[in-house]
């Protein structure tokens, strides 16, 4: 095999570049890329008009000059003799050379959308006359492939802008898995015995070829060709077990198809995009492939390009594109619906925040709050039923009352800080030891004892002073059954 120097490598990228700013690109790629390979091309599809020959295979049609003086046109320095051969003119590169770029030969079809038996367009670089090596640059390719999957997303910034950052990997992690997925689907099918007779095997054939094809092709060189051939491959194997009459196993599911959801097109792969919403974990994977949620349902539908007003030559990014509209309430409306049966733990796992609850507050005297804002927390609730407070699915965020369970919860043992905080504390003056009931309810105040493990509830600072003494027998000399009784009177004075 000839092996490719760094000299030539660096000649065929200068020459690319300057094909590139001089607009000739198509005749530069014609003759190299396309004199690389060799055989007859396969069926091409529908588009084949439109074709400028950037990777397309013609070696079987050329002569065989034209196919030696193709060759020569990037490696310069090959054979100043023909070996023995016969005249220059007459010798063929690919009599000796036949498989240098059959590697590359799939992937040059399916960038092309040169493929057998199926129709599936050129990819859309390639018709916008993209040369391979304006992504796969001088030593790319060598990488690691951390290093080459930065390359490459640098190589599409540069072009598209920072809001493509990211694309390829996720375009190469979902073509991998959908590719692995359908070939194991298919390569089970093959070894099935019950796919008897010509026509079944003739189709399963055919789904192997497909996704042999994309693996080997690449399916990054063409994101929408590729899904294309493997839903091809997975109705072929359909196909397949209704001509033999047996039942076919569950296939994989693929998701969206980019040829009717152009959303996808550009955002293949999306389902591994892990994000938040709303304080909650969202997983695009479990809304696009699992709910087949269409992307509408949560972001604008607005075009990525629109025509300019100032000049209709010119296209300009739509600034709606994409763009996030869904609330909470609209979420709810799906995950709280009466009829999803997933338990709330599904997404609500653990819940231990502390969230702030308003609750009302009945006081007697003028102007005084109506509500007081106290401080829930989940996990002391946790042995509770999600539904005894959200009572609702649909309007989960209407709670209930805490008084629904906490009917009697001014009582002796109750440590009032544990649900008010110290907003108890700030709230009342000295005066107000003696005159609760001039705000609070007289059948409130009696269910309470004015003991120390109340006093401390406040005065938390004051815990161990003086312990196992009754704070009421210094400060308002009296016991607390004594403080009690004249709270209640309203007579007694601090």
């Amino acid at each position: 095999m000839i092996a490719l120097g760094r000299r030539a490598v660096g000649g065929l990228v200068t020459r690319l570049a300057s094909a590139v700013a001089a607009g000739t690109l198509a005749g530069v790629l014609g003759s190299t890329i396309t004199s690389c390979s060799t055989g007859t091309p396969a069926v091409a599809s529908a588009d084949t008009g439109q074709r400028v020959a950037v990777v397309e295979a013609s070696a079987g049609e050329a002569s065989g000059g034209a196919m030696r003086n193709d060759c020569l046109s990037c490696h310069t320095a090959a054979h100043q003799s023909v070996l023995g051969r016969g005249p220059a003119a007459l010798v063929r590169c690919e009599e000796c050379h036949a498989k240098v770029h059959a590697g590359y030969r799939n992937i040059e079809a399916l960038y092309a959308g040169t493929t057998r038996d199926s129709a599936v367009h050129a990819d859309v670089m390639y018709q916008a006359h993209v040369a391979c090596v304006q992504c796969h640059a001088e030593g790319t390719l060598a990488k690691a492939p951390a290093a080459r999957s930065a390359d490459l997303d640098a190589a599409c910034t540069s072009c598209h802008g920072p809001k493509f950052a990211g694309m390829v990997a996720r375009w190469i992690a979902g073509a991998d898995w959908r590719t692995h997925d359908v070939s194991g689907f298919v390569n089970r099918a093959a070894a099935d015995a019950r796919l008897g007779g010509s026509a079944a095997r003739a189709k399963i054939q055919f789904a192997r070829q497909a996704a042999a094809f994309v693996a080997s092709g690449g399916a990054v060189h063409n994101i929408k060709g590729s899904d294309a051939l493997l839903r091809d491959a997975l109705d072929s194997v359909s196909v397949a077990y209704k001509l033999a009459g047996v039942e076919m196993p569950a296939a994989p599911a693929l998701g969206p198809d980019p040829a009717r959801v152009s959303c996808v097109g550009c955002h293949y792969g999306i389902e591994s995009a892990r994000d938040s919403a709303f304080g909650l974990r969202f997983d695009h994977g479990a809304h696009v492939l699992t709910a087949n949620v269409a992307c509408t349902k949560c972001h604008s539908g607005a075009d990525y390009l629109v025509p300019s007003k100032r000049d209709s030559t010119k296209d300009l990014v739509d600034p709606r594109h994409g763009k996030t509209f869904v609330t909470a309430s609209t979420c709810e409306t799906c995950h709280h619906a009466a009829t999803n049966a997933a338990a709330c733990t599904a997404c609500h796992s653990p819940v231990t925040r502390t969230i702030a609850v308003s609750m009302p507050l009945k006081l007697t005297q003028r102007g005084a709050p109506a509500s007081r804002t106290v401080a829930f927390d989940h996990a002391r609730h946790a042995s509770v039923d999600c539904a005894n407070c959200h009572t609702s699915r649909p309007a989960v965020r209407n709670v209930a009352s805490c008084d629904n369970c906490h009917q009697n919860h001014h009582e002796q043992a109750t440590q009032c800080s544990a649900c008010h905080g110290t907003t108890t504390h700030d709230a009342h003056k000295a005066a107000d030891h003696l005159n609760c009931t001039a705000c609070h309810a007289r059948q409130t105040v009696a269910m309470l004892t004015p003991n120390r493990a109340f006093c401390v509830t406040c005065h938390a600072d004051h815990v161990n002073h003086k312990p196992g003494r009754e704070c009421s027998s210094c400060h308002m000399q009296s016991t607390p059954a004594e403080l009690k009784q004249r709270i209640l009177s309203g007579s007694g004075t601090h």
